[in-house]
């Protein structure tokens, strides 16, 4: 459907059914008019087309009735019986034809209605996905599925939204069918809505409303919550357990901490590993989790293996929440172990204190870690209250927003060594750095040597995690927007005793002396975007009535908000009353801190064991604000640092899955994909095969596929590699995007064009990594060795072929160590 034919077939169907069904159309109006307003030509966000439900099901009613691509085929692997009436032979095809199908009974009593609440998501649930297949069925079902509906719901809304639709002739639908069906002679003539138009859309859909639909109990009011105690009892104790590799779902819990102290418990954090086996009962659990390739991260594997095999009753008596953090891009993996996790405690007989919430990271994440807290906080209230600690009246100065969580005092000092205590980092000097790309290279990439601390060791294919720094020009600039010297010497403390550990207090150098310029450069973020709630709190704290207006209304319109691409330093720019009121207890409250950056280390220890290098892809690319150009933070600080400065950073070791033994090297082929500076970790892997092959030792067949655009462009370290390559070491598949050859322009197109000898080293027992693109290339290379598996196996289908991937990905051989973007 991602074709042009099949996309404006099932429009046109789309169109016909709510020209002549006057309620959904007016459903589809109230939706768009809602989102886009009186904006004659939006521009939709993709968050935009994610609102537009009831235009969704709209388009997925149309495609049931009318499938543009209206049949696929199946053939029988062996004798069966089809529903127990049907025979067929090994080899005999059988022809699905969809819009039958989609008049199955599991419809109800009268399919051929224009129904769109039929995919309504309770409607969904209860029925089978088997029942509705317009883009065919398993792994060779249409791969542009999900782009099609987007664009087409996109089209969709936006065409309601701007124009009238008028059926002139009264058309009756007829099919017109070649490969596929659309409706023969279909006219609608287009008429601009103009705004009084939509007023009076609005005023007959609200009539219609009030004469149908039964007055509704009033929801609850937000300060509901206030009639609850304001404390839990004395004793009250949380245990708060993450799983977390790069440290988001630890800084969740911290804030979680940070809520539940407020409410007066004693809370402590550690990994979910530290408490595999030993869950208390005398406080409640929450755990906060994440998945990594649908794995446990590396502080949960122990717990979870402890989960899977525990006895029935050793969760007896543990009272929990789970928090379970993800991205929905990675939709085969997406939530898995934080579901695991809670199916299973509820499993063994666990208590649920709050129903599992997903915070997305392509979503609206701090939204979702929001609800999740004031569900927590209620449930641990309504549970431990304390019924002597009634909340009293709330201060005006508190009514629009929390309590500042710091105080700042003007003192002196120095803060470096606290800032590396606090991330558990070092300081590293520069000894080397040098571009590893043509000068005229769009897309620059760079070597940067490190000189490790005296007792810092590290491994092959090992990350390393650096906090960046900020731009020393956007430093200026923010200080001259916030109004402050960067001189100025700042000391910071919690303004609640006992100290804060959630993003709004750990973060910071505690009780240790910082200027201005070390704040503002080592500490937070200058380039993020604010949140829904930060628009409200910079409408609030602004003391001119236009500019209130404006950031008020971006706060509440979340369409406005989303093509708003302005960091907080643009808007306190634009907002210049905002100046007096961004004290800085507000802006620490308001800045995001700043995150550290993981690389793999480029090197082998085998070469240089006093020096860890890295491969740096700088982000450099038109702001989408529309002011200049903007820089990435880690990328950009790594590309201006020279010889002899000093970089924060740590050695964090990579899973043991991705490493690769002396032993394996000479007893085990491997096959290595990468693009980009996802070739990192192999270039260390490469170098411990030049160093056995120096010394002797006969090596195992390894290939190393490697994707860039050009041989002399973007090839990284290729003289190195070659000479590796001539020393028996590896043998070099690069594929160059740029300048194509034979039909590979990918490494999935080189693996697929190579496939006899890839498969033979397969049967052979070979390991494969790959490593970068997770959003592109990771799953070209999946599909491409599918697609070698069927092709070397007679009979197998897509099922057989997903299951041998992933009993290689079971086994450890097959491991992917790749980044989405």
């Amino acid at each position: 459907i991602a074709g042009h034919e099949t996309t404006s077939g099932a429009l046109s169907f789309a169109l016909h059914h709510l020209v002549k069904d006057p309620t959904a159309l007016r459903l589809v109006r109230r939706e768009v008019d809602e989102l886009w307003g009186d904006t004659a030509d939006p521009e939709p966000s993709y968050e935009d087309v994610g609102r537009l439900r009831h235009t969704r099901q709209v388009l997925n009613e149309a495609l049931r009735l009318w499938p543009t691509a209206p049949g696929f085929q199946r053939q029988a692997r062996r004798d069966t019986v089809l529903g127990g009436r049907i025979p067929l032979r090994a080899g005999q095809g059988a022809l699905v034809v969809t819009p039958m199908l989609h008049r199955d009974p599991v419809w109800g009593d009268n399919p051929e209605l224009f129904d769109p609440a039929r995919f309504a998501p309770e409607a969904e649930a209860g029925r089978s996905p088997h029942a509705y297949k317009p883009f065919g069925t398993g792994e060779r079902a249409c791969i542009g599925r999900q782009f099609a509906l987007h664009e087409a719901t996109m089209l969709l809304g936006m065409l309601v939204h701007r124009y009238r639709l008028i059926d002139q002739d009264d058309y009756r639908l007829k099919l017109k069918q070649t490969l596929t069906i659309k409706p023969e002679g279909l006219t609608l003539t287009p008429v601009r809505r103009t705004p009084a138009d939509r007023a009076a859309d609005r005023a007959a859909l609200s009539a219609t409303i009030a004469r149908t639909e039964a007055p509704s109990a009033p929801a609850p009011h937000a300060g509901d919550a206030r009639e609850l105690p304001s404390r839990v009892r004395s004793g009250t104790g949380l245990l708060l357990l993450h799983g977390s590799n790069y440290g988001t779902c630890r800084d969740f819990a911290a804030q979680l901490a940070d809520t539940a102290d407020s409410l007066g418990c004693a809370s402590a954090i550690a990994s979910l590993d530290e408490h595999a086996g030993r869950l208390p009962t005398d406080r409640t659990v929450v755990i906060v989790a994440a998945s990594y390739n649908g794995q446990p991260t590396d502080d949960a594997a122990a717990f979870l293996r402890w989960l899977e095999t525990a006895e029935a009753d050793a969760v007896q008596g543990v009272t929990y929440a789970v928090l379970g953090v993800g991205d929905r891009n990675w939709s085969a993996t997406y939530q898995r172990v934080p579901t695991l996790i809670d199916e299973r405690l509820a499993a063994l007989g666990a208590t649920r204190l709050v129903d599992r919430a997903a915070a997305d990271a392509s979503g609206d994440l701090p939204a979702a870690v929001g609800e999740f807290t004031a569900s927590l906080r209620t449930a641990l209230l309504e549970r431990h209250g304390d019924p002597d600690a009634v909340a009293g009246p709330v201060d005006p100065a508190e009514a629009d927003g929390p309590a500042p969580t710091v105080t700042v005092t003007e003192i002196t000092g120095g803060p470096l060594a606290a800032l590396a205590a606090r991330h558990g980092m070092a300081e590293m000097t520069v000894t080397r750095t040098a571009s590893l790309t043509d000068p005229a290279h769009p897309r620059a990439k760079r070597l940067v040597r490190l000189a490790l601390p005296e007792g810092t060791t590290y491994r092959t294919a090992d990350h390393l995690t650096v906090l960046p720094a900020n731009d020393t020009a956007l430093v200026a600039r923010a200080a001259e927007a916030f109004g402050a010297r960067l001189d100025t010497v700042l000391s910071i403390a919690p303004a609640r005793p006992g100290g804060a550990r959630g993003a709004r207090g750990a973060w910071l150098t505690v009780d240790r002396p910082l200027t201005v310029r070390e704040l503002l450069t080592h500490h937070v973020d200058l380039q993020d975007r604010p949140t829904e709630g930060q628009f409200a709190t910079l409408a609030a704290l602004d003391s001119c009535p236009p500019e209130r207006a404006a950031l008020a209304a971006l706060a509440e319109d979340a369409q406005a908000r989303d093509a708003d691409h302005r960091t907080l330093l643009d808007l306190v720019e634009d907002h210049p009353a905002l100046r007096a009121a961004l004290t800085w207890p507000v802006l620490l409250d308001l800045l995001p801190p700043l995150r550290p950056r993981h690389y793999s280390v480029s090197s082998a220890p085998v070469a240089d064991p006093r020096h860890a290098d890295l491969m740096v892809s700088l982000l450099d690319a038109p702001a989408r604000s529309g002011r200049g150009r903007r820089r990435g933070t880690g990328s950009g600080h790594l590309h201006t640092v020279r010889t002899g400065d000093t970089v924060l950073a740590r050695v964090q070791p990579c899973r043991e899955a991705f490493r690769v033994t002396a032993e394996e090297h000479t007893s085990t082929p491997l096959i290595m994909i990468a693009a980009g500076t996802g070739l990192a970790p192999f270039r260390g892997v490469v170098a411990d095969r030049r160093a056995l092959a120096d010394g002797g030792a006969r090596l195992a067949q390894a290939l190393c596929y490697f994707g860039c655009d050009g041989p002399d462009t973007d090839y990284l370290h290729a003289e190195e590699l070659r000479a590796a390559e001539r020393a028996g070491a590896v043998s070099m598949r690069p594929a160059f995007s740029a300048s194509p050859t034979g039909g590979v322009r990918y490494v999935q197109h080189r693996i697929a064009a190579e496939g006899e000898e890839v498969w033979a080293l397969l049967e052979a027992g070979a390991r494969i990594q790959v490593c970068g693109d997770g959003a592109r290339m990771a799953p070209g290379v999946r599909e491409t060795l599918r697609d070698l598996h069927r092709r070397m196996t007679p009979g197998a289908g897509e099922a057989a072929s997903r299951d041998w991937l992933q009993a290689l990905a079971d086994r450890g051989r097959y491991v992917e160590d790749v980044y989405a973007g």
